[in-house]
């Protein structure tokens, strides 16, 4: 009998196929052919495994391999929301430093929770398990696109896909299956296994690196041409304001991007896009901070190498809500993100009257709630009829506000851009 199994195995595997057991209760088949094998389709979600799981909704995709999600199981969210590691794989980056396939990887991702009709996260025990940040939980994570559909294991059909290198898959509940998808998409030489250029990643001779690196290390890159990709949360005249999230530190960096006069460039970024930038490093003396300038874009040349270049044009950017303490203390650090604070009340203002641009722009004198001093300067802001806000309306009230954080004379302050970014609070 053992001669009859080895002749067996020896044959499946002659023939480009074996078979695997599978821990999900099915069989599983590596496929070393060229015929590519479902292994997605074939596992199935099993509510009665003994491993715990919740259904969540989407907030926000980061990258292919982290999801944030809306969810109600407080002992693993905060505020209501679940930031999940998704267990098994490790994909290419696509936020901070950019590697190749990051973005084929994270788009990937993105359109399956974005599209899904519900979505299930699965732990890989009967209890939830943190990663090493200890703020994000390592999870199978189930989708389906309608209500007739099963589920799929998107941890697995990421990594069918060639988009993710295995990660500590040895002892999970879908070992078999994961590491029989890996095998195939690398003898598929699928994406990131094809040994091809990623058509959209950069290969210029800029400096290549992220607006983290930067903000910290300023004077390595001080003066010299830089690419990085950023989210964009705000304009303002010839300025947007940029920023990226950082898993490992749960935050954003931002930092401000002159656009110069050239309604090529300008057309290229707007709010709520996600943008790779080339541009130059420089100190504004006259805002005391630092910024990307010398930007271009060549619209007879739009495969040119330093262009500006959107990459996402529908990004969610959420402001980071943070305390007075937090701008006081942190306020370098925090320069150019976007930002909320709850709770300031207007104890004085100021009203612009230059006859420049900034006529009628406010500066907003603010006490918290813990009695720091606070200071926001707003844009020219009007309401919806076009006519203008006064500081009247404003003082002696409390507010929260939206906004991106930057300097003025030496103070650090929150810029309000928008009139709806100010709510009365009741």
């Amino acid at each position: 009998m053992k001669i009859k199994k080895f002749v067996l195995v020896f044959s499946l595997l002659f023939l480009g196929v074996a078979t695997l057991p599978s821990c999900g209760g099915q069989t599983s088949s590596v496929s070393t052919a060229t015929e590519a094998i479902d292994y997605a389709s074939q596992l199935k979600f099993n509510e009665n495994s003994g491993r715990i799981y919740t259904k969540v909704e989407l907030q926000y995709s980061v990258d292919g391999d982290t999801t944030h999600f809306y969810c109600d199981v407080d002992e693993i969210t905060t505020a209501g929301i679940l930031k999940v590691r998704y267990l098994g794989i490790d994909t290419p980056e696509s936020t901070g430093k950019v590697q190749p396939y990051g973005h084929k990887a994270s788009d990937f991702t993105k359109e399956r929770v974005k599209n899904a009709t519900s979505i299930i996260v699965e732990s890989d025990s009967s209890e939830w398990e943190a990663d090493s940040t200890g703020s994000r939980y390592l999870c199978w994570v189930w989708y389906r696109l309608s209500e007739t559909e099963d589920y799929k294991l998107l941890n697995l059909e990421i990594m069918q896909a060639g988009l993710a290198a295995a990660k500590n898959i040895g002892g999970t509940s879908y070992a078999s299956e994961m590491q029989a998808a890996y095998s195939q998409a690398m003898n598929l030489k699928l994406n990131m296994w094809s040994g091809e250029d990623d058509p959209d990643f950069y290969y210029g001779t800029a400096i290549q690196t992220d607006i983290k690196d930067i903000r910290l290390n300023i004077e390595d890159y001080l003066e010299k041409k830089v690419q990085f990709e950023a989210n964009v949360t705000r304009v303002s005249g010839q300025t947007a304001y940029v920023e990226d999230y950082y898993e490992d530190d749960d935050r954003s960096y931002g930092i401000s991007v002159y656009m110069g006069f050239d309604v090529n460039v300008q057309g290229q970024i707007k709010v709520n896009t996600r943008v790779r930038f080339v541009g130059n490093v420089e100190y504004y003396e006259a805002a005391g901070t630092y910024q990307i300038s010398n930007l271009t874009y060549m619209a007879m040349k739009p495969d040119y190498a330093d262009n500006v270049k959107v990459i996402d044009e529908n990004v969610d950017v959420f402001p980071t809500e943070i305390t007075p303490s937090e701008l006081i203390e942190d306020g370098d650090e925090l320069m150019s993100t976007y930002v909320s604070m709850k709770n300031l009340t207007v104890t004085d203002t100021y009203t612009t009257h230059n006859g420049g641009d900034n006529d009628g722009a406010l500066t907003l004198t603010c006490t918290s709630e813990d009695n720091k001093t606070i200071t926001i300067r707003t844009s020219v802001l009007y309401h919806e009829d076009k006519t203008l806000v006064l500081e009247d309306e404003l003082m002696g009230k409390t507010i929260d506000v939206v906004g991106v954080v930057d300097t003025y004379d030496g103070e650090t302050q929150i810029h309000v851009f928008l009139y709806d970014d100010i709510t009365f609070v009741e």
